[in-house]
């Protein structure tokens, strides 16, 4: 979703928080997805510039998302019918939780209807340590970037040369 371009540094302590609060009430089915995850894979840290943190939860643990949000001041309110969202802060970045459905017989795991996106072998999720917390990240993430933003996911869009463009 388009927002405000962030530091990097607000984008992390904004994950950092809210990564936090998901793990203290014990929710398991969530995990960092899109330009979130290409950033701490590629670099450790959100993307400098992004706008916002981008999560995808299971769609059960939406009144609870809520309730979460609500108490530790954020502002949430619904994008639309698959999206939660909150607003940003001096302090904070804005966070798109994206709502899916979660069935692991089906063969997609993760289904975020926004988009039309199915995140399929993401179990086991796996735990990363990152600043004093801890993200849960889909399994086979390479591959997920890769598949999302094609085989320069490494290089950052801002050293990437400008291939056919004359110089």
């Amino acid at each position: 979703m388009a927002g405000d371009n962030e530091t990097k540094e607000k984008l992390n302590n904004t994950l950092s928080l809210v990564a936090s609060l998901l793990n203290e009430a014990e929710l398991e089915n969530w995990f960092v997805a899109y330009g979130t995850l290409l950033g701490i894979i590629r670099d450790n840290s959100c993307i400098n510039n992004d706008d916002d943190v981008d999560i995808i939860i299971d769609k059960t643990h939406a009144t609870q998302l809520r309730d979460i949000l609500n108490e530790n001041n954020f502002t949430p309110f619904i994008d639309n019918a698959f999206i939660y969202k909150t607003a940003a802060t001096a302090e904070y970045a804005s966070v798109d939780f994206y709502l899916a459905t979660v069935d692991p017989t089906s063969g997609v795991e993760y289904d975020d209807t926004w988009d039309r996106t199915p995140w399929t072998n993401c179990a086991p999720l796996t735990r990363l340590s990152w600043k004093n917390t801890t993200l849960l990240i889909p399994n086979l993430a390479e591959q997920k970037l890769k598949r999302l933003y094609g085989p320069g996911w490494l290089v950052p869009a801002s050293t990437k040369p400008l291939l056919g463009k004359p110089i």
